[in-house]
């Protein structure tokens, strides 16, 4: 494929639809806060009622905590990372932020902000210079920028067996006896579905919102970093502004996402259960509208989970005008149920489906890109 079809590709994508499953098998990945008159000394797991059964889940704001993680790792960009940048008179932290700049870090431009400027001072009565230093390099005004990146809730589809009870004691030093404690754990296969709003990335709207630090903009032009959508003429930087060679930027993201997303890793208590979270079976494809359509694929089977083949076909025959890729699924070797008809897959409806391990579809859309 030429260099000009490949822009003319990603120039015409403007989603990222995508769903993926994570075999939690002995798992414990995202706590539930304790109510009043349960057992404090019990370690409970997140649940949720779905089709009528009680079931695990971790929240949007968990796992994509480990995505953020994960893509700092792999692709080496700048982090930016949560501070301090506001205090009570007493000293404690009263307010949050990350770095607020996207143009610096593309962490900020995919998952977005929110940042509520005060005329106040927030520093404490005996500011440090740090202190001092960070509120004075924070934007002057409001900012909002909605994440281009959306998340569901990583639920099961499934409950394998009962919730179990893992006993266990903490030995204090000079102390006869031990203080108990349980962690309750689940074996279950979870799935979430997941979009990246292409036409988003990149691009700042300080022309009907307030996306972009004022102070960054004039420095961006002039080096060429950003260029004017509308209006061409703005006043005090009201306008639309762009990145330039915003087709290789959004490929880099697009790409560090999802290679991010098929090596994922975290999860609570770690030490304890150690649980794999990188997908064992993901499908995306890229979209002319902005609409997360692959949902509900992934269902429990006999004894491992299945991939709804029947549904995919029919969001293909559905879809089949706005979808501009191929569909892309990437499966782990006798992951799921129907493992052998997944492989089989080759066309419907004149979209293509291509078959390869997680990393590896990553790998093929990249060179579609």
């Amino acid at each position: 494929m030429s260099e000009k079809s490949k822009k003319q590709m990603i120039g015409k994508i403007s989603y990222v639809s995508g769903t993926f499953l994570v075999q939690a098998d002995a798992a414990f990945l995202n706590g539930a806060q304790g109510s009043p008159g349960e057992d404090q000394n019990v370690v409970r797991p997140k649940f949720m009622w779905k089709n009528g059964n009680r079931v695990p889940y971790v929240s949007s704001q968990a796992w994509k905590h480990w995505l953020r993680d994960t893509l700092i790792r792999e692709t080496g960009w700048p982090a930016s990372k949560l501070r301090a940048v506001g205090w009570n008179d007493k000293g404690n932290t009263s307010k949050i932020a990350g770095m607020l700049d996207p143009l610096t870090y593309p962490e900020d431009d995919l998952f977005g902000y929110m940042f509520a400027h005060s005329s106040k001072s927030e520093l404490p009565k005996d500011a440090t210079e740090e202190q001092k230093k960070i509120v004075e390099s924070l934007p002057k005004e409001q900012l909002v920028r909605a994440a281009p990146f959306m998340a569901s809730l990583l639920s099961a589809i499934q409950m394998k067996g009962t919730l179990t009870n893992d006993e266990a004691f903490v030995h204090l030093e000079g102390e006869d006896s031990p203080l108990p404690y349980t962690t309750q754990f689940y074996n279950a296969d979870l799935s979430a579905i997941f979009g990246i709003n292409v036409s988003r990335l990149g691009v700042f709207d300080n022309y009907r919102n307030h996306e972009l630090n004022s102070a960054l903009i004039d420095n961006a032009l002039k080096s060429n970093i950003l260029e004017i959508v509308e209006p061409k003429t703005p006043k005090k930087n009201n306008a639309i502004f762009k990145r330039t060679k915003i087709e290789e930027y959004r490929k880099k993201i697009i790409v560090g996402v999802l290679d991010s997303l098929s090596k994922l890793q975290g999860g609570a208590k770690l030490a304890q259960f150690g649980t794999d979270v990188a997908p064992k079976a993901m499908v995306f494809a890229g979209l002319t509208i902005n609409a997360p359509i692959l949902n509900n694929l992934f269902t429990p089977g006999k004894e491992k989970p299945r991939l709804n083949i029947d549904l995919l076909k029919e969001l293909i025959s559905d879809y089949k005008e706005k979808i501009e890729t191929p569909i892309y699924i990437g499966i782990r070797k006798d992951y799921l149920e129907n493992d052998e008809e997944v492989r089989k897959l080759k066309e419907h409806d004149d979209i293509s489906i291509i078959v390869d391990s997680p990393l590896g579809i990553v790998s093929k859309f990249s060179d579609l890109l």
